[in-house]
């Protein structure tokens, strides 16, 4: 049983319902009994380039737009950018990264004819199968590291936040979570979603932030309940 706040550690959770607590601190919402630890299985991701996918890719590549455009690096004629949790659009980023940033690199559970075909479009897929951590080695010289819906997965969330502390470096963060102002709000999202973990509120984001001793620059909530917020080096 996870008592303890899994983000900044705080006890004494207030009860909501069995078995999920929201931390008297940063409001994170929390399930104290996950049964999912692996809410992914590798993807083959074979089919992210195929032409009939052409709807999808105009959005991905305005979603990417829309981020850089967001940071100073829309500007460089060369970026490089590291995925974490890229999931089923990762060979379909790759293929727009050459048009879009200098550099892309993609980290999921990924198989080995994913990572091959990824090679072969001249991108570099990790696999986090047997290592939840190996993206840390991909941090060097990173200009954005993006984070989307992968928070909320996270059964050793801290462990997580502690390790990307200390491998963001000057890289700009772009992350995204399902986000609830109400606590029975988040829960019902739990319960819903059970291969989600936690739910945020606004309050976490900005503790999130101090932890990783980043500068909260964005903070955008669409309704209903996604959150994308941009974190940049050095607290004001």
């Amino acid at each position: 049983m996870r008592k303890a706040c899994p983000l900044c550690g705080e006890s004494g959770g207030i009860s909501l319902r069995k078995p999920f607590l929201v931390c008297r601190n940063c409001e994170l919402v929390w399930n104290t009994d996950p049964t999912v630890t692996r809410y992914v299985q590798p993807s083959e991701d074979t089919k992210c380039i195929d032409s009939k996918l052409e709807e999808f890719q105009n959005l991905t590549r305005m979603d990417m737009q829309m981020i850089l455009s967001r940071t100073s690096l829309s500007s460089k004629k060369k970026v490089k950018i590291l995925d974490i949790g890229c999931g089923s659009q990762a060979l379909l980023l790759c293929h727009l990264a050459k048009n879009l940033c200098g550099e892309f690199v993609g980290a999921d559970y990924v198989t080995s004819k994913a990572i091959s075909q990824a090679k072969r479009n001249g991108v570099r897929l990790v696999d986090l199968t047997y290592d939840n951590f190996a993206w840390t080695k991909e941090t060097n010289n990173c200009d954005l590291i993006i984070c989307s819906h992968v928070f909320e997965h996270l059964v050793q969330l801290r462990q997580f936040v502690d390790q990307l502390r200390e491998s963001i470096g000057k890289a700009t963060f772009f992350g995204a979570v399902p986000m609830f102002s109400n606590s029975e709000w988040s829960v019902l999202e739990l319960m819903d979603n059970p291969e989600h973990i936690q739910s945020f509120h606004e309050k976490t984001i900005r503790i999130l932030a101090k932890i990783l001793n980043r500068r909260l620059e964005t903070l955008i909530v669409r309704v209903p309940f996604d959150c994308f917020f941009q974190l940049e080096g050095g607290v004001k």
